[in-house]
Order: structure tokens, then sequence, then C-alpha cells
């Protein structure tokens, strides 16, 4: 049955998903989740393929959040297969469902700042070239094509650009700031991939709150937007990083220097001009504040004194 303030999260238990059902919960919003990497037992166990329960849930709700993915560059190139029928095949599924369904709830697409590849100037807009260096890039531009025949079409619907969303404990544990504060913790080398590299490292609560944002655009608008990127406008090196981390255990921390990877992009931040105009949406969470967090999170975690 439909509620008017009734949206599906799909990839509910990552990252993000875990932070933005919390917070929409919060906003008086009912969230159905969607997830693969929940016990079989729980509610919202699910698997982005079951066609029949996700027509069922996508008729039940007025808006999508689809974060559902695989999510990482190095799993894209290591399974391309996967990544592709997740990315893309699963997305365009979910947009057709959409499109057929009886109430038409809106969608907002999770991208990525991959989809830029390696741009020459900085900061990046929205409207510079997508030139994709890996599956997983290559699978979200394909994912953002999609949605914009599907707009076409009469869905109403977003898609939102992610740079390296950090800030919490179901984070993926091999990406690069969950990786540094563990190994720092625990006193194990850091592993530094391209010591030029620079990143626009976004807070989850800061994403969060821009794509709660966008769907209160949605909601309100009945009409799609365009491709935005929510990202600081800020780059910081992976020096930097370890500096920060440095500076908040009050203790050296050692790190050694690995090859880049010719699959990854090595330096980026984005313009942030588009989501202050549209969404009156910036970044207010420094990563020093929210590395510290992070530290403070694992400390507990893993019962470490700093």
């Amino acid at each position: 049955m439909l509620k008017e303030n009734r949206i599906l999260v799909t990839g509910s238990a990552g990252l993000i998903g875990t932070v933005l059902t919390k917070k929409l919960v919060t906003h008086g919003k009912l969230v159905i989740g969607l997830d693969i990497g929940l016990p079989k037992e729980h509610t919202n166990y699910g698997n982005i393929f079951d066609t029949k329960k996700l027509k069922d849930l996508i008729n039940q709700c007025v808006g999508i959040v689809h974060l559902s993915a695989i999510s990482r560059v190095v799993w894209g190139e290591n399974n391309p297969e996967l990544c592709w029928q997740t990315n893309v095949q699963a997305t365009k599924n979910l947009l057709e469902l959409v499109h057929h369904s009886i109430h038409k709830p809106w969608v907002i697409f999770a991208s990525s700042r991959e989809v830029y590849g390696q741009q020459a100037k900085l900061p990046v807009p929205e409207t510079a070239e997508l030139l994709p260096l890996n599956v997983y890039a290559r699978s979200k531009v394909a994912g953002e094509q999609l949605i914009h025949e599907y707009q076409k079409l009469g869905v109403t619907a977003s898609t939102l650009r992610f740079s390296n969303v950090y800030g919490g404990l179901t984070d993926h544990p091999d990406r690069v700031i969950p990786a540094f504060c563990r190994n720092a913790l625990l006193n194990k080398p850091l592993r530094v991939d391209g010591n030029n590299n620079l990143f626009d490292f976004t807070h989850v609560d800061d994403t969060v709150n821009g794509i709660i944002c966008v769907i209160n655009k949605l909601s309100m608008r009945k009409a799609s937007l365009p491709d935005i990127h929510l990202t600081t406008g800020k780059g910081t090196d992976l020096v930097d990083v370890i500096k920060i981390i440095e500076k908040t255990l009050e203790n050296t921390v050692e790190f050694y220097q690995a090859p880049a990877r010719n699959y990854d992009v090595q330096r980026f931040y984005g313009d942030t001009t588009l989501a202050k105009n549209i969404l009156n949406w910036q970044a207010v969470i420094p990563v020093e504040k929210g590395i510290k967090q992070l530290l403070q999170m694992y400390q507990q975690q893993l019962q470490i004194s700093i």
C-alpha cells in the first residue's frame, strides 16, 4: 500500500544508506531498505535482481534512493561482469519498473566523481567532459545515461555524484580513510598509492544532508533536476591525511609509497556552485574534524586508547 512519506533505499546497509535511513526516520519518513549484505532473516534483506520483490516495494513508495552498487573501483576491475550487471542492468530494471509503476515514484541515482576521470582543470564542474578510466566509472556513466533516457520518458529523477565519502563504521575497511585510521590505531604502516593523489573527501553526514535536500526538491517540484555533485570544493592529498591522523593521535605514523594504479583517478575536487545554487547546500564538516571523529569511533570499536 502506498504511503505518501515512504521511501525505498537500495543499498540501505552501506555507509550512506545506514546514515540516510536514520536521518529520514528522524524527519518523519517511513523507510524501506533493500540490501543483500544483511542477514537473510532481516526485514530489509533483498537482492536488487529480485524483480518481483523490487516491483512490490516500488509500488509502495513515493521515492527511491538508489545506492545499491558494486561501489569499489578495484572490485569493478576484478569482476567487470558483476559490476556491469549490478550497476547498469539492475538500474535499468529498476527504472523500467518505475516507468510502468502505478504511482511513478521519483528516483535519485548515486553516481560518482569517478565519471570525470582525470581532469586537467580543478575544481571540476558538472559540465566537464566525462572521461571514465575504469570499469566502475564506465558503469556509472552508463547508469547516468539510463537516468537521462527515462527522464525523457517521464520519470522524475536526479543523478548525484559523490566524492570519497567517509565517516562511519559501515564503510569498506579497505577504502583510504578507514584503512589509514584503522592501521594507524593498530600501529601498522599505511600504504600510499601515489604520493601526489589529491581527493575531495566528503563526510557522510554532509552527503546525506545533500541527498535530503534533493528529496525535498523532487517531492515539491515533481520535476527532474540536473546532474549535481556533492563535494566540499577542497582537495586534500594523502600525505596531509596522514598528518591529520598524526596530529590527532599525537604520534608519528609509519607509511610507505606504492605506485599509483593505472585505472585510478589521481586528482579531483569539485566545483560547489551548482549544489549551492540549486539545493542551497554546502559541506560544513572539515576533513580534520571528520577524521578525528572516525578515529574515535574506531578507538571504541577496537578498544584502543588514544
